[in-house]
């Protein structure tokens, strides 16, 4: 008659102890983003990990009277973060697709965007709350914040960015880059390190294409 006992088994809650993430990306390269580009940006730094229990109201107590008693039935997760998204300045990002096709905002996530200006100021939430980690990353455009929500999973899931690089708007469509200004910059700009000088490139036969 054990059968009759299932009701009483006591069910098992998984509580992480911090961010799940399946692979270490301390050394991806960083990506330059020409013209308009979807892109998935990489997480480089977290900190203050928050396991949030979620209650579901029950009643307990023996013949001599009643208590209310809260058993949490699972746990939602935040963390301060900071994802790195490609080479600066960006003039932008636009839409945002978080595993789903729905687009949202920078905004409805709670993200702030960092555009990689060189200089850059700090994060003021890391300058204030862990200020030996209080990193510029001058010419790297990031997004952050102070308690990014990781659902029940602990997880950044699948995110993707539309990000107006370099040169956006210069092509004839009015939204991506010129391919003929891409060309020059990459080959003359000071911050790539496949640099050349100005002069040993025919700029003048690079067209508005």
């Amino acid at each position: 008659m054990g059968f009759l006992r299932e009701g009483n088994r006591k069910t098992e809650i998984t509580k992480y102890s911090g961010l799940q993430v399946q692979t270490t990306s301390s050394c991806v390269p960083v990506p330059i983003a020409y013209g308009c580009n979807i892109l998935s940006p990489n997480v480089f730094w977290y900190q203050n990990f928050q396991a949030i229990p979620q209650y579901s109201g029950g009643k307990g107590g023996g013949k001599g009277g009643g208590s209310s008693k809260a058993n949490a039935t699972s746990y939602t997760y935040s963390c301060a973060i900071m994802m790195g998204v490609s080479e600066g300045p960006i003039a932008g990002i636009g839409n945002v697709w978080q595993t789903s096709t729905t687009a949202v905002t920078l905004a409805d996530l709670g993200l702030s965007l960092f555009d990689g200006a060189t200089p850059q100021a700090a994060w003021s939430y890391l300058s204030s709350a862990f200020p030996d980690e209080a990193l510029t990353y001058p010419g790297t455009a990031f997004v952050c914040d102070s308690a990014y929500d990781l659902g029940t999973s602990a997880s950044v899931g699948d995110n993707n960015f539309e990000v107006y690089g370099v040169l956006t708007q210069s092509g004839c469509n009015g939204v991506d880059a010129d391919p003929a200004l891409v060309i020059q910059d990459f080959l003359t700009n000071r911050r790539l390190p496949r640099r050349l000088a100005q002069c040993r490139l025919a700029t003048g036969r690079l067209g508005v294409i």
